[in-house]
This record gives structure tokens, C-alpha cells and sequence, in this order.
């Protein structure tokens, strides 16, 4: 007798078919331990992942220590979160690239969360107000697949830092955002801010820089030499014809 497929049976297997090419990459990723984030004007320091404790830390004199905040609760491994990518034709055979559809990096930071990779209940310990944030959105590129297997993610996407100093600034907001970027090539991720914003505080006028440079490598991405080839020889093309 000839056995008919249920429903829920279909269902399933168009869930395991589509799990082949599930069009999802798990970003988890070792950071590097000198990587750190700091601002010069109002509390004039740092935090740096492979100290203990990661902060805070004068700037002028780094021996010296302002209070404790553990910015890096998960010290060099980083979760960040996951990327999505269009696998619509993709057929798991040879080389072939996908745009990238969506990212999820609510394990970089989180709203009051205190176990993100940067912790949002440190941040508010560190600077005098609540309404810090690490926001990463606007992001564009392609992920490279050999044998249905990502070797190679190009990624660009802008990031804000948002400080929040609090009763430093004694009039208007008292959030200032600082622009940078976060982006994946091959398999190395970067956070970087190096953005400076002209702020009235109550010590007077002053240019607050913030400063952010975080680095390291996607776990789950695994180049292999002749698809790392391509990917550089495709940078270099796009290279030249930007300089047209």
C-alpha cells in the first residue's frame, strides 16, 4: 500500500530542505584582547577587553583607575548575532554569492542588558546617563559560498555609539551620537569609531571624541584558498572601478 505524506510531514521536509540553505550565518567571533572603547572629554577614559577589570582606566595615565565596569562581560568571545542572506537559486555546488537580506546584532549590545558583548548596564555605570547605546543598521554586501559552505562575507554597515552624559550636560539633550562603522570582510569583523562632537558641559565647551577599535575573527567562517583568491581579486576590481 502506498504510504501518502501527511501534512505536517511536508511541512518538515520543506523545513529540512530549506535548513540545507538555511540563508543564515552565525556571527560568534574571538576578539581581540587590545581591542577597547574610550572617551576623552567628559570621564576621560578607557576600557580595554583583556584587562581585569576591562575599566575604567585614565587616559592621560592608564596605571591610574577611575572605578570598576565590566564592559566585556564575555571578554574575547563575542556573539554579535546573526546575518541573513538571500539563498533563493542557490544550488550548494562550485563557488556562488548572495546578497545579504538582514543583521541581528542584539548580542553586541542589548538594552539593559549586562551579558551583551558590550554591556549596556556598564555603559550607564561609566557615563553619567542611561541612554547609552552601540546601534549598527544600514547594512549592505554579499556572502560567498563554496560547496553550500560560507567562505567569505563582505559586509559594510554604519555604527553609532550614543553617549549619554547625563547632568554633565546641563542644558538640552544630554545624548551625543558618534558615527563609525562595522564591517565583515572575508572573516574578519571590525567595529571601529573615531568620531569627534563639539559639547556644552559643565565644565565648559569641549570636543568629546569617541574612540572604538574592535576587531576579530567570525568563527563560523572558514576561507579557503582558492575562493580567498576571488574574493580579493573581486575587492580589487570593485577597487579600480571606484577610482574610474
Amino acid at each position: 500500500m502506498k504510504k501518502q505524506m501527511t501534512f505536517a510531514t511536508l511541512v518538515a521536509t520543506a523545513f529540512m530542505t530549506q535548513q540545507a540553505y538555511a540563508g543564515s550565518v552565525d556571527l560568534a567571533s574571538v576578539m581581540d584582547g587590545d581591542g577597547l572603547i574610550s572617551e576623552n572629554a567628559v570621564v576621560g577614559t578607557f576600557a580595554q577587553i583583556n584587562l581585569d577589570p576591562d575599566g575604567l582606566y585614565n587616559l592621560a595615565n592608564p596605571s591610574q583607575q577611575f572605578g570598576t565596569a565590566d564592559v566585556f562581560p564575555n571578554e574575547t568571545s563575542f556573539g554579535i548575532g546573526t546575518l541573513d542572506y538571500d539563498d533563493t537559486g542557490l544550488t550548494g555546488v562550485g563557488l556562488e554569492v548572495a546578497a545579504i537580506t538582514g543583521l541581528d546584532t542584539s548580542d553586541l549590545w542589548a538594552d539593559g542588558s549586562s551579558t551583551s558583548d558590550i554591556s549596556d548596564t556598564a555603559l550607564d555605570i561609566w557615563f553619567f546617563g542611561t541612554g547609552n547605546s552601540v546601534v549598527i543598521d544600514n547594512a549592505n554586501g554579499t556572502v560567498t559560498l563554496q560547496d553550500g559552505q560560507v567562505v567569505g562575507i563582505s559586509l559594510a554597515a554604519d555604527a553609532t555609539i550614543t553617549v549619554d552624559h547625563g547632568f554633565a550636560i546641563p542644558s538640552g539633550p544630554t545624548t551625543v551620537e558618534h558615527e563609525g562603522s562595522f564591517t565583515i570582510n572575508g572573516n574578519q569583523v571590525s567595529l571601529q569609531v573615531n568620531d569627534a562632537v563639539l559639547i556644552n558641559t559643565v565644565f565648559g565647551s569641549a570636543e568629546s571624541t569617541v574612540f572604538a577599535d574592535l576587531t576579530g575573527t567570525v568563527t563560523a567562517v572558514v576561507p579557503e584558498p582558492s575562493s580567498l583568491s576571488l574574493l580579493v581579486l573581486g575587492g580589487l576590481a570593485m577597487a579600480r572601478r571606484r577610482r574610474k
